[in-house]
């Protein structure tokens, strides 16, 4: 390249950065600055905000004031309550962001007129540097979309156009944390399982999670986004940790009910404790800790409880009882495998001599052999789904010894890989187990298993599918990425 075409070249490169940066990046930022300016607190940020006050000035009067501790918000007074941390940060989201309507009057309007003479209530957020930033707020507008504000005597009077009916309710049951696990889950990064009917069992992550050095300004979804974590069991004995069932375990805590919830006074059975659940969370040196006592007498599923900080007693109602015993074998790695099935591009299999061949386009699969009629095709693709399925979800019970299995009977052969061409898994389905019950399967490295439950049905009713022969139904669940209800 000559000299004047490489200053040529210099300058293209140059002009696409300057209009880059000018005209389409420009454009955003100056966008987002405008939106900020209109905001009534444009200098405010909601994770800057460590607290909110909610004052009713007329009859009769209340205050009410909310704290950002360890992560979670909570309401102030004798008895602290934890609130729902979601859709709390999501009404200090809406302040924070609060817009200007059109100016209902300048500094000299008459402040009756908009029932700001006498207003009726008060909202304050407080940020790091413990200033405040407050509202006044006075009569609903005509169409009751909002309420005519102001951020204090001789200024000017405007309308917010936004609903603060939960926030304005002077009780509070609805916006109480109704779980035991006070926590984002998705946050978890250590938990310990004590309990009367074994050894403490202890997990935690492999390594921890990144952490880009600023505040996550996003508390208000429950979705664990990283599927591919990976977990160690610490206690009783060094092993792998499955992730799945963490998330699970965390999950099944998390849908248990409140039954109701006690005065601090109030006496109750906490001691001994049935199963007390620590969890340690990303940023906050505090662990959250769940002490379920003694069952509620007379009642049964109902036991007394109490989470912690702060301190919350509770009656819960627990119909998994699992949940109460603990064991180390559930939270265990034992897929024969693991990968996740969207891994997968390539499959064969033989089930009862039937040859099976398939490869993953853009969408779905497309099945090579066996060949079925047009109108079966689609509930092939998903019977060529579910057997990659399958094979992510075999787990071992125990590791026999070969020779104790006696000559291979293979029933079934599967194998899938993935895009670099490698082998995510194979095996081959041997002879049920011992007095029938489970399988032997045996992995690509010639290793016996004996899983709990014999596939061996499922296999054969996904294999009529695959031959156009079967119902266009899966036989077997796919679990579904691990996303919490809303709060």
């Amino acid at each position: 390249m000559n000299r004047g075409n490489l200053v040529a070249l210099l300058l293209v490169v140059g002009l696409g950065a300057f209009f880059y940066l000018h005209d389409v990046k420009g454009q955003h930022t100056k966008t987002l600055n405008e939106v900020k300016e209109k905001r009534y607190f444009p200098n405010l940020e909601k994770k800057d905000v460590t607290s909110l006050k909610i004052e009713k000035l007329g009859a009769p009067p209340f205050v009410h004031e909310m704290s950002k501790e360890n992560g979670i918000w909570v309401l102030q007074g004798k008895e602290p309550v934890v609130l729902r941390t979601a859709s709390t940060g999501q009404a200090v989201k809406a302040l924070v962001e609060l817009q200007k309507a059109e100016d209902a009057g300048d500094a000299t309007a008459k402040r009756e007129d908009f029932g700001l003479d006498k207003p009726s209530y008060r909202v304050t957020l407080k940020d790091r540097k413990g200033q405040d930033h407050s509202l006044l707020l006075g009569a609903k507008t005509p169409d009751d979309s909002g309420y005519y504000v102001t951020p204090g005597p001789g200024k000017p009077i405007t309308s917010i156009a936004t609903s603060l009916t939960e926030l304005l309710d002077p009780s509070t049951d609805s916006q109480r944390e109704m779980s035991p696990l006070a926590f984002e889950p998705s946050t978890a990064n250590k938990i310990i399982l004590e309990s009367a009917g074994g050894p403490p069992i202890e997990v935690a992550l492999s390594k921890p999670r990144e952490d880009s050095g600023t505040d996550d300004d996003s508390d208000d979804g429950m979705e664990i986004q990283d599927l591919s974590e990976e977990w160690k069991v610490l206690r009783p004995e060094a092993a792998v940790a499955d992730g799945a069932k963490i998330r699970d375990l965390l999950f099944n805590w998390r849908s248990v009910k409140v039954g109701r919830f006690m005065k601090a006074d109030e006496k109750a059975a906490f001691e001994p404790s049935t199963v007390k659940l620590t969890v340690y969370v990303d940023r906050q040196s505090k662990p959250f800790v769940l002490d379920v006592g003694q069952a509620v007498p007379g009642k049964p599923g109902l036991y007394y409880a109490r989470r912690m900080p702060p301190n919350e007693q509770m009656v819960l109602e627990i119909k998994d009882f699992k949940l109460l015993e603990p064991k180390v074998a559930n939270v265990l790695q034992r897929h024969l495998y693991v990968f996740q099935p969207e891994e997968a591009t390539r499959l064969e299999a033989t089930i009862d001599k039937l040859k099976i061949e398939g490869s993953k386009g853009e969408d779905s699969w497309n099945v090579t052999a066996p060949k079925v009629a047009k109108d079966k095709e689609d509930a092939q693709k998903t019977a060529a789904s579910d057997l990659v399925w399958e094979l992510k979800n075999l787990e071992w019970s125990s590791k026999p010894d070969a020779k104790s299995v006696g000559e291979w009977k293979e029933r079934a052969a599967l194998e899938a890989w993935g895009e670099d061409k490698k082998s995510l898994g194979k095996v081959s389905l041997g002879q049920p187990g011992p007095n029938g019950q489970g399988a032997y399967v045996k992995d690509g490295a010639g290793v016996v298993y004996l899983v709990e439950k014999d596939p061996y049905q499922r296999w054969v009713d996904i294999k009529l599918r695959l031959e156009g022969k079967g119902p266009a139904v899966t036989p077997t669940p796919q679990p579904a990425p691990f996303v919490l209800p809303s709060r």
